[in-house]
């Protein structure tokens, strides 16, 4: 599965969702991936995102579909496929929500643990610590709540005992 998401990953164009996707856009893995950076600016999210897609989208309902940003192509390939495992993970962990979007930490730590799974747990911790690393050398303070959330996703995944405020 590995291999078949970095050969999806590389090379992606971006796409204006405006121009319609189609059934076509469905890959062999059964989700769409799609490189918009747009769409995930308009939902406060950096990096990549998971939704379900409609019929508005692709003529057809359910459909999972994973957005990644320009800054995703920055990130080394272990980082990539931890990323594209973890937004899986969601899809695969979790019921969808159709409408509204509320960011629940213990779905993203589900999420961690099926990307982990991919890619091993060592692998999955570095990539969130690539992904810390990036944010603050791109946003400095401005994602700090970001940043706090990637270092108890990082030590959840280590088994560290946890703090939360």
């Amino acid at each position: 599965m590995l291999n078949k998401l970095m050969s999806l990953i590389n090379g992606l164009e971006e796409r204006d969702l405006n121009n319609g996707l189609t059934e076509n856009d469905i890959n062999e893995l059964g989700f769409i991936l799609i490189r918009n950076s747009e769409i995930l600016g308009y939902y406060g999210m950096a990096i990549a995102g998971a939704f379900m897609a409609n019929k508005e989208l692709v003529n057809r309902d359910n459909v999972p579909m994973i957005i990644v940003d320009d800054i995703f192509y920055e990130l080394s390939d272990n980082c990539k496929a931890f990323i594209i495992g973890h937004e899986l993970g969601h899809f695969m962990k979790h019921e969808q929500q159709t409408e509204g979007y509320v960011r629940k930490i213990n779905d993203e730590f589900e999420a961690d643990e099926y990307g982990a799974e991919l890619v091993g747990t060592q692998s999955a911790v570095f990539a969130l610590e690539e992904m810390e690393d990036k944010l603050i050398e791109l946003y400095d303070d401005l994602c700090k709540d970001s940043i706090d959330e990637l270092e108890l996703r990082i030590n959840k995944l280590l088994g560290k005992e946890m703090v939360t405020c």
